[in-house]
This record gives C-alpha cells, sequence and structure tokens, in this order.
C-alpha cells in the first residue's frame, strides 16, 4: 500500500467514525459511556476509601468510558491529520 493509499484509509475511516457518531447508535453509545462515567464518578465519592477492590473496580469502569470517547475521538483527529497531510502532499507535487 502506497503512503497515499494509507492516508486515504485513514482518512476514509475517521469520516466514517464521524458519520457514526451522527446515527442513533452512535449517539446511543456515547451517551451510555458518559453514563457510565457519571455513575463511577458519583460512586466514587461514595465508596469506602478503604474498599481498594471496590475503588479499583470503580477507576476501571470510568477508565473504560473514558477510552472508548478516546478511541473515537482519535479516530476522527487521525483522519482530519491524514486529509492535511494528503492536502500538502498536493500542494508539494502541483508546486514542481
Amino acid at each position: 500500500m502506497t503512503e497515499m493509499q494509507e492516508h486515504l484509509s485513514v482518512v476514509k475511516f475517521g469520516i466514517e467514525v464521524e458519520m457514526f457518531l451522527q446515527t442513533p447508535i452512535g449517539k446511543y453509545l456515547v451517551g451510555r459511556a458518559h453514563e457510565e462515567l457519571d455513575a463511577a464518578r458519583d460512586a466514587l465519592e461514595l465508596v469506602n476509601a478503604v474498599d481498594i477492590q471496590e475503588v479499583r473496580q470503580l477507576q476501571v469502569k470510568a477508565y473504560m468510558a473514558r477510552s472508548f470517547d478516546k478511541w473515537l475521538a482519535e479516530a476522527v483527529q487521525e483522519g482530519w491529520n491524514a486529509e492535511a497531510h494528503l492536502k500538502a502532499l498536493e500542494e508539494q507535487s502541483s508546486a514542481y
């Protein structure tokens, strides 16, 4: 796969993620992740601090919910970056 094909693939995937986030399923999943994060934060405020097992479980729940958002945001950002790189390559090649 050439560099241009790789960048086009990343751009396409980023666009697909953006489109997915606008669908009812995408909105639902993002909403659920936010609810899980809020619930974990609320529970962390109330949990007995000496209950290390429960604290860790809640931290993992929060981490996973945050990670879901992060993964989607990274995919979109990588698509934007690849698009910018392709535009720069186009400008370079048209300058010659």
